[in-house]
């Protein structure tokens, strides 16, 4: 790869050319292509470039237990730091009551457990950990499944907010509240579905290819294209015996979803947008994976939790009592990624991939 492109650097073309080549490869080449020479070092870190098609990479994982109030930042000392990000978010009103509900490139949404100083409206909040910028953002509560986070910065410096929402018109309908940073407003809308189901509560959101995926139940992902404003059902690979809740991811800029039984843990990629067939990567007999953990702690398969995919690279993170743990899925190594100093063998974990963003999305 980088061979090809020196001689593409040998044939002198203009700033202009390169941009429209450049913006054509994935995050991870034009990491490397930094080392071809000061100028393409210089073209690909400035400015236009950087904000529109280079995401940066993981820094860690953003953590919250779900039984406490507490939050901080996991950093992986293998990805690229953090730098002066506020990890313990000091700078939000309030934050020790901040509980994170999505990530979107760079940007936490959350909202304030303790909404009620203004009656009937919860508190939203949207800020860069990066820029210490926040915005506040008030809905009437209602009973929702999930509220995900979109932002793109390759397309806008705007923001949108969507909460799913049931629907007093049947199953086979979901309700939705949407807030568009460059409005301003909220927008209430219902769209329908092929087929009827249940959105699952405390479900995270993922966008990836200018949708939002959440999880629908235990055998579809619900899609929702934000520019359509339109919903479709991807049906999920067909597992035996499934009695547990997956997990869905974006990895390497396609959606990833992971499940695991007593026997194995399957890895899919949604390959083809266009007819929604999934492709089975990885196929993982626990067995082998619980082996790679110090015999006095192998647990039941049911103490593991699936949480997040890494954006860029093949690791998934579960969960298994206080403990988050890395399978990178290439070498089929399991490592411990963090390790909590809670004593609760029981504690479960809300997690988001997080990379830091420097673009100052509008307010």
């Amino acid at each position: 790869m980088i061979e090809c492109m020196k001689s593409l650097k040998k044939m002198s073309l203009s700033e202009d050319m390169l941009i429209e080549i450049f913006a054509r490869l994935p995050a991870k080449s034009l990491h490397r292509l930094k080392c071809v020479s000061k100028e393409w070092h210089n073209l690909i870190s400035r400015g236009v470039l950087s904000r529109k098609i280079l995401p940066p990479l993981l820094s860690g994982l953003f953590y919250q237990n779900l039984e406490q109030s507490g939050y901080a930042s996991v950093s992986n000392s293998k990805v690229v730091n953090s730098g002066d990000m506020d990890t313990s978010l000091s700078f939000l009103p309030c934050h020790q009551k901040f509980r994170i509900a999505n990530c979107c490139n760079g940007l936490l949404l959350g909202w304030m457990r303790d909404y009620h100083v203004i009656p009937k409206l919860r508190h939203y909040i949207v800020c860069n950990p990066a820029t210490k910028k926040c915005v506040s953002l008030y809905k009437v509560d209602r009973i929702h499944y999930v509220a995900g986070l979109v932002y793109d910065p390759r397309i806008s410096n705007h923001f949108k907010v969507v909460r799913f929402l049931g629907s007093s018109r049947g199953a086979s309908f979901v309700d939705l509240d949407i807030f568009s940073s460059e409005t301003g407003k909220w927008v209430e809308s219902t769209v329908s579905l092929r087929s009827e189901g249940t959105l699952l509560f405390g479900g995270q959101a993922v966008y990836s290819n200018g949708a939002l995926h959440v999880l629908f139940y235990l055998f579809d992902v619900l899609r929702f294209d934000i520019k359509e404003e339109s919903c479709e059902l991807i049906e999920l690979p067909e597992a035996a015996n499934r009695v547990t809740f997956g997990c869905i991811g974006e990895c390497g800029g396609c959606l990833h979803y992971a499940d695991f039984n007593a026997y194995r843990m399957e890895i899919w990629a949604l390959r083809d947008y266009q007819s929604n067939e999934w492709e089975l990567k990885h196929c993982i007999r626990m067995q082998d994976l619980v082996k790679q953990l110090p015999e006095p702690d192998w647990p039941d398969w049911r103490c593991f939790h699936l949480i997040a995919f890494h954006p860029d690279t093949e690791v998934l993170f579960l969960q298994m009592k206080g403990k988050i743990l890395s399978y990178h899925l290439n070498s089929s190594k399991l490592e411990n990624f963090w390790t909590t100093t809670q004593t609760n063998a029981a504690l479960k974990f809300f997690t988001c991939p997080f990379s830091p963003s420097i673009d100052k999305f509008s307010l």
